[in-house]
């Protein structure tokens, strides 16, 4: 089974979703789809792993996402030192319909933390120095 995830843009559906996140399953039996909506946001978790190139004094960085306590995704091999883990994971949950932010005036997005407290969603992310790039 594969699963696929869209914004509801039809007009058809829009009476039924109200626009939100849903899920299409699609059955190699059956063939057909199944339409869901998401389960609410109630727990962030973020696990990162930053490297150390001494070499060439940059820090670098993967990360996985839990949603709900459920991997949804693993941020690949990045450049980013400090907290720059838990910012691209941000990123990828407000660009697929995780979490919604505040957009500023000037073009930024409020952060990880002001949000899920406004909201309610319960953050946890942690990070570890790794000594050897294959551990990341």
């Amino acid at each position: 089974m594969t699963l696929f995830r869209i914004f509801c843009q039809n007009a058809e559906y829009d009476s039924i979703f109200h626009g939100e996140p849903i899920e299409v399953r699609k059955s190699k039996i059956e063939g057909g789809a199944i339409m869901t909506r998401r389960k609410k946001t109630r727990s962030i978790t973020v696990i990162g792993r930053k490297w150390f190139d001494r070499i060439n004094g940059n820090t670098y960085h993967t990360a996985i996402i839990l949603v709900n306590g459920e991997s949804v995704h693993k941020i690949p091999f990045s450049y980013g030192y400090g907290d720059m883990y838990l910012q691209n994971a941000w990123q990828w949950l407000a660009y697929n319909g995780f979490v919604k932010p505040e957009k500023y005036e000037r073009g930024g997005y409020e952060c990880a933390w002001q949000y899920c407290q406004r909201e309610g969603i319960t953050l946890h992310y942690s990070a570890t120095k790794v000594s050897r790039k294959r551990d990341l």
